[in-house]
């Protein structure tokens, strides 16, 4: 009667370097993506379908104003889908036509880089400092060398390259949520840009370039992040202090014309809420940021009474005598 046995690991593989494998994959699953992108344009059975796929697309009331009735915009949005290797028309909402070059959403690139394989679990953040030294620091532990990996963005820095003072710029208003979006692009860029393709993310074109597509090439400093002697600024004036300052209610939002409404802004506008609820600590200023809340003409109805049932279940938590960061 014959024994089954199990084949042991040969030396090379019970031995591999985890950094070696990680590469492996990687590369493999690039070598995957890129070999079937570029089949989309040289087969011609596989073009001619995916222009049929984008006409469809094109044809919809539910895909973004710069991808309706625009065959071509869709094609090469659909192209840009099957190289990430995200659902196509989930990566349609999230994209951009901004100066003739396409941007996606920050949540959009944490999720690539999230799912990448390149760091060890999901990117983290950690907000300390006060005033102009507040900031946040984007982290994350790299699988295959296990070092901490991370971006810092403060305030002052956002000031000094003049994000801040940008008309309608959402930095005074949504702080916290933009210092988080722009901490994590800077580390996603730097550790690893392959998984965006080197794009950029809404908000850095809309901070960075008034002018038109051609002056993108004239400034990367801007979008790629400030020169080492910035950073280490940066890093020291975000860890001289390392208490959170006392959350302030954003500045009343100017009034805006109906239909004029930025479906993004009023999603951000909806996490920094959410944030401030999170930390506010007594009734006096859950009622002050009901009453912004009640004045925001960024917000649709439906948000509104969605962060008006937050701001009642913060208070019932207060009276129940739960402090600040408790679940609502």
């Amino acid at each position: 009667m014959s024994q089954s046995a199990t084949t042991p690991q040969s030396p090379s593989q019970a031995d591999a370097p985890q950094g070696d494998l990680l590469e492996k994959t990687i590369e493999a699953t690039r070598a995957r993506q890129q070999s079937y992108s570029f089949d989309l344009i040289l087969d011609p059975a596989k073009y001619e379908h995916l222009q049929r796929v984008a006409e469809l697309y094109a044809n919809s009331d539910m895909v973004p104003s710069h991808f309706r009735g625009k065959i071509e915009n869709c094609f090469i949005g659909l192209q840009m889908a099957v190289r990430l290797g995200v659902d196509p028309f989930m990566f349609l909402q999230k994209c951009y036509v901004i100066h003739g070059r396409p941007a996606i959403e920050t949540q959009l690139a944490v999720a690539l880089a999230n799912r990448s394989g390149v760091f060890d679990g999901p990117i983290r953040y950690e907000m300390s400092g006060e005033g102009d030294g507040f900031g946040c620091t984007a982290w994350a532990i790299h699988k295959g060398t296990t070092e901490r990996c991370e971006q810092v963005v403060t305030i002052g820095l956002a000031k000094k390259m003049g994000w801040w003072g940008k008309k309608d710029s959402l930095w005074p208003k949504m702080s916290g949520q933009m210092l988080k979006y722009r901490s994590a692009m800077w580390l996603i860029r730097h550790e690893c840009p392959e998984v965006i393709m080197g794009m950029l993310s809404r908000d850095e074109v809309v901070d960075t370039f008034d002018g038109p597509a051609s002056d993108v090439a004239s400034t990367p400093s801007q979008v790629v992040g400030p020169s080492h002697e910035e950073q280490a600024d940066a890093v020291a004036a975000n860890r001289e202090t390392q208490t959170a300052p006392e959350p302030t209610p954003p500045e009343e939002p100017e009034a805006k014309a109906e239909g004029d409404v930025d479906p993004i802004a009023a999603a951000m506008q909806m996490d920094e809420y959410d944030g401030m609820l999170e930390a506010a600590d007594s009734l006096t200023y859950v009622d002050k940021v009901l009453a912004l809340i009640a004045k925001d003409t960024v917000l649709n109805d439906n948000q509104r009474h969605i962060l008006e049932a937050a701001c009642g279940a913060r208070r019932e938590a207060i009276k129940a005598g739960r402090g600040p960061g408790s679940n609502t």
